[in-house]
């Protein structure tokens, strides 16, 4: 199974993408991880505190690691619209609550600007969007996550049984 995460930063992406890939049994990547580890930005954007990244060496490098995992495997981030339909047969969108967001980001240490951007991100369901535009709304798992994980968990693997 190629199973794409996205949302939010807060939502729990990575959570739930290292659990899966222990449930599956299929290696797990994370965007934000992979892009500094291989230096596939652009630019800083010190106002936002964020990478620029070059989407074409981000695109090229992954195409070679989905290469090496034709079984299957789990990508997570944020930014999980740049990259290609044609890699995933699911695409699970993480979604929190406003309140249980706000506390989570604060735990994080962001600062109130990128507080704020986040949380209008999430009220204004833009990964949601970005993901229906950009995989097609077939392929996209709208998944509730706030206080209880085991049963997060639960209903995306209730939900994947019919995808396998």
């Amino acid at each position: 199974m190629r199973i794409g995460i996205t949302g939010t930063p807060g939502t729990g992406k990575t959570t739930i993408a290292s659990i899966l890939s222990k449930s599956y049994n299929v290696p797990v990547i994370s965007l934000s991880h992979f892009v500094l580890e291989n230096k596939l930005w652009e630019d800083h954007d010190k106002e936002r505190d964020s990478y620029v990244i070059d989407e074409e060496r981000l695109i090229t490098e992954l195409e070679e690691w989905i290469q090496h995992n034709p079984k299957g495997y789990i990508i997570e981030g944020h930014v999980l619209d740049l990259l290609p339909a044609h890699w995933f047969d699911v695409v699970i969108v993480v979604r929190t609550s406003p309140r249980i967001l706000i506390q989570r980001l604060k735990q994080r240490g962001y600062s109130s600007r990128k507080i704020d951007e986040n949380m209008e991100a999430e009220i204004m369901e833009v990964c949601l969007t970005d993901a229906m535009h950009q995989f097609g709304p077939e392929k996209v798992l709208s998944i509730q996550n706030d206080d209880n994980l085991d049963k997060t968990i639960s209903e995306i693997q209730n939900r994947l049984k019919g995808l396998k």
